[in-house]
Formats: structure tokens, C-alpha cells, sequence
């Protein structure tokens, strides 16, 4: 039984994990990755303690950011500027060091680009095996664990990409397992929260979940306490020693984030800033930060909805069953209570808190449906079974129970349990060998011109960047501020070749997929403006009053932010199967109705633009401009 319900499990997670979803980030995560090893940030002011001491191990962590041209500025004197805290160092350090771990020209396809899926693949999978786990461990049968958890990871195909928040989930569903432990009596279990939270408070910005989880556990348990003075058949109640190691953990996940990391204090106040207050409400009007309900979100929320649905389901029963408790004979304890029925419940506020918060926060951003659909699968479990039990106990008597609350299951069921179990997963694991023998195929060819058929090159979606507009981008050398997609900030900034002296690019982006951790809320207020200029042709001034911009107008809105090119994506946009526009075609139009901006290269879906008057680019014009002037004109065929 539990042999087939592991592979359930498994089978699950790596269909999980075998979808291709664009991966702008994982290109910044290589930028970043390379920028961190390179020897340019070591010296500059203002390093705290922490970071000294990982350039001893060849990292140097910065607070200036190299890439982008209008990021958070860093001024130790202005708590409200704090710069660049990249709390995602590790993970981006770690991704580039798998990228170059067989060598070849980093700026195309190398071997090493392979160990990053692996790397995809096993966090699925142990996602998937701790969630089922810490199922086990609250309580619920192989198959409702399984049931429940593979459903989560399914429903969460469309959001499990090449980046670091995936690690996030990991260790969300390994600190479900461990709250388990703890309240099954082994409280030293908690200390599995030290290495948990050094390792996850550098890997993603993701650890304040922790947090955020510990303080619902220690203040529910606190208010249990108190309840069950009154009802200790009603409520779960933990020994004192327990509700200390649950304080201890509590402190380690807000000291540890705030001691081993190499931004300090700020890599806890960061988070804060950004997820309170104005200014993160208008981060989650980015695409990926939408609710569920919105259909112009990131990825694929529907199955979540029946997730919930589901839930919803059996924590209703759960509750109608609960308040019909039968009364048992037994013998009177102290205070003259009745003696509890066998195997049923009693309710835990923390797990209900645990619920509460995760499932708001998956249903107002449905970057969270991931989180979701893992950290509540096991809650679920749990629910369920204990569902099952109430309802056998009102049939039965409480003893018939005390052999296991499902007992062992038939032969024929469980052979109709393998196949349904073994096939999906044969068919899945054919499916995989498919692509594995293209990969190794190409590794054998590793010029191959073809730059999209390598696994990792497919799964991060490379036909989505300007893969051909970028060589030339580099080769020609462009210098300033480049005006580009959000999701090609990444991909921009990594095929530049670094300047030796300082490691930035020559040619800085303009915004990228860091967003909120790099970019401050007025400059991404200003980037949608440019966006809203070039679609409507107005401008919108304080007070809301709009205004009619001419071409040239615009092109000076762009020169006056000092951006001497453009790379621009000229492909329809599909939205929920219907056409809603092309990407930058509207800037495109703009600039060159200006006649102030100069096409210099164009594929089937990009362009590269120069700004005639920036004296960065004189030098090139010119030596085009003469090119053309003594190029032979080809002979006409008949």
C-alpha cells in the first residue's frame, strides 16, 4: 500500500515539473549569479560583517545593484532607501555555478545548463515526499496522504518554474513536517529549524512564511492553553516543555535571518516594507501577484479553485461531525468529565491559523497557489481521515476502531491501485526518457544552431527571448540605458559582456523581473506610463489631467531618461486563447514615427532601435551609414 502510494506521490511530482513556463528570472538569477563570484563588489563601502566574511569564501555580496539603471539607490543614512537585499544571493550563485560546471561559451548553450532541470526536478520531488510525510505523520491513511498531496502538486504544474521561490515551497512543506513532530511529542524536532532557516533566509525571500507561520503556532497554542482549562476535550493541548521549544523556534526563525545573512537586519525589514502598506498593494497589480479570480493572471488557477472546493468540503463535514460528538460511559475523570471517544478530534487553533493564512494569501496572489496547494494538502489529509473516523464512531462502537482507522484494504483494490498508479507513471516516465535522449543528443552537438533544443533551453521557454537581437546587441557593443520587456530584463543583462573594471553591463536595463526587490514604486508607476503613452498617445499629468504627445514628444520622454536603445518584442500577446495585442509594437511605432530613432536590426520578432542624437551611438551609425553608402547593389535575377 505504501510502496504504491509513494509513487503516486512521485509520479505526481514529476509531471509537476515537466512543464516549460518562461523563465525571464532564471536568466537574472545566472546575471546575479555571475556578478556575486566577480571580485567587483568587494570593495564597495558600506559592507556589514557578514559580507566580509563571504568574501573569505570567494562570494562578495553587495548592496549597489550592477544591472539596473534606475533601482533602489543605497543610502545607509535613509532607512527608506535600502538599496539592493538580495535575499536570493544563494540561489543565484548556485545556479550559475551549474550553468559553468562543464565550461563552453556562457553566453550560449553549455552542458552545465542540464544540472539546473535536475535541480528542478528533485526540489519538486522532495517537495511532494515531505508534504505526503508530514501527512503521515498528522495522522492520515497512505491514500488520502498521497490523494491529497498529489493533487496539490498538480494543481501547481503551471507555477513550479526554473526560480528560486520554488526552494521556498521546500522548505515550507519540510517546516510542516517538523510542526507535526512537535505536536506528536517529539518537540526536539523544532531544532530542525536552525539549518532549515541559515539555509532558506539566504536561498529566497520566502523565510518570512516561516515567521509569519511560527508566531500563529506559538500565539494559538498560547490562547489554547487557556481554553483548555475548560474544555480539554474540546481542544489540543501541548505540555509546557513543548510550548518552550515552540518559543525557541520562534526566535530562531527571527534571529537566524536577521545574524546569517549578508545584508543583516535589513533582509528582515525589506519583506516587510515591501509586503505592507501602498506600496505593496501595487506590486500585486504585477501579473503574477493577481488574485485567482482575475483571468488576465500568471498561470493556471482553475484547479486550485476545485482544490478549494474540495476543501471547503470536508472542513465543512468536518465541523458538522465534530459537533455531534456522541457521549461515551466511562469513568469520571478529575472535575467530573466524561472520558473522550476513541480516535475523535479535538480542535487545533493553530492548524485552523495555519489554513487561514495560507489560503488568503494563495486566493489575493496566485504566485501563492503553489504554496497553497502543498502546505494545505496534508491539512487536508488529516481533515479527512479524521472526517472518516467521526463518521464510523457514530455508527460503531469506539472499540472496533482501535486496530487503525481505515484498516488494511482488500487485495483486488489494491491491485487496481497499482495500475492506476503504475501506468500514469510509466507513461509519464517514457514521456521524460523522450527528452533526456534529446539532451544527451545534443550535448554530443553542443554548436548545434539550434539553441532550443536542450531541455533546460525548452523548459525556460528560450524562443520567448531575443536569443539572435542579443548576440548583436553585444557584439556591436551598446552602450547606456536599454529600454526592454520586463520579462527580458534577465536575458538582457546576462548577454552583455560585464565591463572588467566594474562587472556591470554596458548597457543597463531598463527594469526586469526583480521588481519589488530591486525597483522602487515610482519608477515601475513610470515604466507603466511610457507603456500607457505609446498605446493611447496621452499623458497622464498630476491632478489626472491628460495630455496629447506627439511622436517626437515621446522620444524625448525616453532620451530624457537617458535610454540610448530599445530591444522590443514585436509578438502577438495570447491571453486565455484570445489575441489582445502586440507586446511593443506601440513603442515601436512611436519612436519611429519620431524619425529621432534608427532601426539597426530586426528577426521575425525583434528589433533593436538607436537613439540618433545620443552621442553613444554616433560612432556606430556612422560606420553603418558607410557601409551602406559602399555596398554594391546584388544583380538582379530574371
Amino acid at each position: 500500500m505504501w510502496v504504491g502510494c509513494v509513487l503516486l506521490v512521485l509520479a505526481a511530482a514529476l509531471h509537476s515539473a515537466d512543464c516549460s513556463i518562461g523563465g525571464g528570472d532564471t536568466w537574472v538569477a545566472m546575471a546575479c549569479g555571475r556578478y556575486t563570484l566577480g571580485p567587483w563588489a568587494k570593495e564597495h563601502p558600506h559592507r556589514t560583517w557578514q559580507m566580509k566574511a563571504l568574501d573569505a569564501l570567494g562570494v562578495h555580496v553587495t548592496w549597489h545593484d550592477p544591472f539596473g539603471a534606475y533601482t533602489r539607490p543605497y543610502d545607509p543614512a535613509d532607512r527608506g532607501a535600502i538599496g539592493w537585499v538580495n535575499q536570493n544571493w544563494l540561489t543565484h550563485v548556485l545556479f550559475y555555478k551549474m550553468k559553468t560546471a562543464f565550461g563552453g561559451d556562457e553566453y550560449g548553450p553549455q552542458k552545465g545548463e542540464f544540472l539546473i532541470v535536475v535541480y528542478k526536478f528533485l526540489q519538486a520531488i522532495l517537495t511532494a515526499v515531505f508534504a505526503y510525510w508530514a501527512a503521515r505523520v498528522l495522522g492520515a491513511h497512505p491514500l488520502l496522504a498521497a490523494g491529497a498531496v498529489a493533487f496539490g502538486m498538480l494543481l501547481s504544474r503551471s507555477f513550479i518554474d526554473l526560480r528560486p521561490n520554488v526552494s521556498s515551497i521546500l522548505f515550507a512543506a519540510i517546516m510542516i513536517l517538523l510542526l507535526a513532530y512537535w505536536r506528536q511529542g517529539r518537540p526536539r524536532a523544532l531544532l530542525g529549524m536552525f539549518p532549515l532557516m541559515v539555509i532558506w533566509s539566504n536561498v529566497h525571500g520566502g523565510f518570512i512564511y516561516a515567521i509569519m507561520i511560527f508566531m500563529i503556532a506559538m500565539g494559538a497554542h498560547l490562547v489554547q492553553k487557556l481554553f483548555w482549562l475548560s474544555w480539554p476535550d474540546r481542544f489540543v493541548a501541548v505540555s509546557k516543555r513543548a510550548l518552550w521549544y515552540l518559543f525557541a523556534g520562534l526566535l530562531m526563525v527571527w534571529i537566524i535571518p536577521a545574524v546569517f545573512s549578508p545584508y543583516g537586519g535589513e533582509n528582515l525589514l525589506h519583506p516587510l516594507i515591501i509586503a505592507t502598506g501602498q506600496e505593496g498593494k501595487e506590486w500585486r497589480e504585477v501579473v503574477e501577484w493577481k488574485p485567482i479570480w482575475d483571468r488576465l493572471g500568471f498561470g493556471n488557477a482553475e484547479p486550485y479553485k476545485y482544490f478549494l472546493g474540495l476543501f471547503l468540503a470536508v472542513f465543512v463535514a468536518w465541523w458538522v461531525w465534530f459537533c455531534r460528538r456522541p457521549p461515551v460511559e466511562a469513568p469520571r475523570r478529575r472535575r467530573g468529565r466524561e472520558a473522550e471517544p476513541t480516535c475523535w478530534p479535538k480542535i487545533d487553533l493553530a492548524h485552523l491559523g495555519i489554513i487561514a493564512i495560507t489560503t488568503l494569501m494563495s486566493i489575493l496572489s496566485r504566485r501563492f497557489i503553489f504554496l497553497g496547494g502543498v502546505v494545505l494538502a496534508p491539512f487536508l489529509a488529516e481533515m479527512t481521515q479524521q472526517l472518516i473516523n467521526m463518521v464510523r464512531l457514530r455508527r460503531q462502537s469506539p472499540q472496533s476502531l482501535a486496530t487503525g482507522p481505515l484498516g488494511p484494504l482488500p487485495l483486488r483494490p489494491a491491485i487496481v491501485l497499482a495500475v492506476l498508479v503504475l501506468v500514469p507513471a510509466g507513461l509519464i516516465g517514457r514521456e521524460f526518457h523522450r527528452y533526456m535522449d534529446t539532451t544527451y543528443h545534443y550535448i554530443d552537438k553542443i554548436q548545434d544552431e539550434d539553441e532550443g533544443s536542450t531541455l533546460f533551453r525548452r523548459m525556460v521557454g528560450i524562443s520567448a527571448q531575443p536569443v539572435k537581437a542579443m548576440d548583436f546587441f553585444r557584439r556591436c557593443g551598446f552602450a547606456g540605458i536599454v529600454f526592454n520587456e520586463w520579462t527580458h530584463g534577465g536575458y538582457d543583462a546576462f548577454h552583455q559582456r560585464p565591463d572588467p573594471a566594474t562587472g556591470e553591463p554596458p548597457s543597463k536595463v531598463y527594469i526586469d523581473g526583480r521588481a519589488q526587490a530591486a525597483y522602487t514604486i515610482e519608477h515601475y508607476k513610470k515604466w507603466m506610463s511610457i507603456r500607457f503613452t505609446a498605446r493611447t498617445g496621452l499623458a497622464i499629468l498630476s491632478g489626472g489631467r491628460r495630455v496629447k504627445v506627439s511622436p517626437a514628444m515621446f522620444s524625448q520622454m525616453l532620451t530624457g531618461e537617458g535610454i540610448s536603445s530599445a530591444v522590443l518584442d514585436l509578438s502577438v500577446v495570447e491571453s486565455q486563447g484570445q489575441l489582445s495585442g502586440v507586446k511593443g509594437y506601440d513603442v515601436y511605432r512611436m519612436l519611429t514615427k519620431s524619425k529621432l530613432w534608427q532601426t539597426v536590426y530586426r528577426d521575425p520578432r525583434y528589433i533593436i532601435l538607436l537613439a540618433k542624437d545620443d552621442s553613444r551611438n554616433q560612432e556606430f551609425l556612422q560606420q553603418v551609414r558607410r557601409a551602406l553608402s559602399e555596398r554594391q547593389p546584388a544583380p538582379v535575377e530574371p
